[in-house]
């Protein structure tokens, strides 16, 4: 059986106490790549923080969802994903994530590591532990770590520092968008004709676009599913907003199951509690997630 090829992102794993997320954002920026943070996704897909989560099902039941969604991010390219410090537990997670890119090993500190967990996120993982058990637990689980392509400490360092040592020892260089210009092709339907336009980057322009079609429009809520807004929805708001709209998501999971009355009634809720009228602006950004991780490998 042939090996399967490893794809060309970047995982970061690391143990409670570090922050992945900063260090993430600037990779991913510096590579012109996408960061996506799998609790985020976690949290968007369930409707709940990770201390609600766990707080009401159990933190056996958070890390069998978390190896669900880990399971489910198949042909993504181009994205920096910071993963939580228990994700690397189990097997099939250290398995998935090595066939996803390189992995990198954020280190820090045992004893500022330990400090760092008086933050209230880290609450639910150390609730009934004392900072002794918590070290001794780090000591039994942190070999399972060794499995990373590279290690990099992260103790006393800034994060573009610790950035750059990873771009150095992967042999990282950013990622290149096609040049292509952008092209408009109107579908006509009489009255009903509207235009769609294809590019790259286009998206970070749809602030200016809508400005100028829609002069008498300053709210605009936007509805997508939980990949799609974490990978693309900065992008979209930042545009929007600059351009002076007020933006508002709402958030429906994937799949068929939720295309129902009353997801339908939902939305409605959503939008009357943010007193959308019909000067509003309905957005939808997504489509399939299959569709967008193909369009990501181009």
């Amino acid at each position: 059986m042939a090996r399967r090829r490893r794809g060309n992102n970047v995982v970061l794993i690391g143990y409670l106490g570090i922050e992945k997320s900063k260090i993430g954002t600037i990779l991913a920026e510096k590579l012109n790549y996408r960061y996506l943070d799998l609790d985020q996704l976690i949290e968007l897909r369930s409707n709940l923080t990770i201390p609600q989560f766990i707080k009401r099902f159990g933190e056996g039941s958070f890390h069998v969802r978390e190896r669900r969604i880990l399971s489910s991010l198949t042909g993504l390219r181009n994205v920096v994903l910071s993963t939580g410090s228990g994700a690397v537990f189990q097997a099939a997670n250290r398995a998935r994530m090595r066939t996803m890119g390189k992995v990198v090993h954020l280190k820090l500190d045992p004893n500022i590591m330990v400090a760092n967990l008086d933050d209230d996120k880290y609450r639910p993982f150390v609730k009934g532990k004392t900072k002794q058990d918590i070290l001794r637990l780090w000591k039994r689980k942190h070999n399972l770590y060794s499995f990373a392509d590279v290690e990099v400490d992260i103790t006393g360092r800034s994060p573009e520092a610790v950035v750059n040592e990873i771009i150095d020892k992967l042999k990282l260089t950013p990622f290149q968008l096609n040049s292509l210009p952008s092209n408009t092709i109107t579908v006509d339907l009489d009255t009903r004709s509207y235009d769609i336009q294809l590019g790259v980057g286009i998206m970070k322009g749809l602030g200016p676009t809508l400005c100028e079609r829609f002069p008498n429009t300053d709210t605009i809520a936007i509805i997508t599913h939980p990949l799609v807004k974490l990978l693309y929805g900065n992008d979209v708001r930042d545009s929007l907003e600059a351009a002076g709209f007020s933006v508002d998501f709402f958030t429906i999971p994937e799949g068929e199951k939720f295309k129902r009355l009353d997801t339908a009634e939902d939305v409605y809720d959503f939008l009357m509690d943010h007193y959308f009228d019909n000067t509003g602006l309905l957005i939808a950004l997504g489509g399939q997630p299959h569709l967008w991780r193909k369009l990501m490998q181009q």
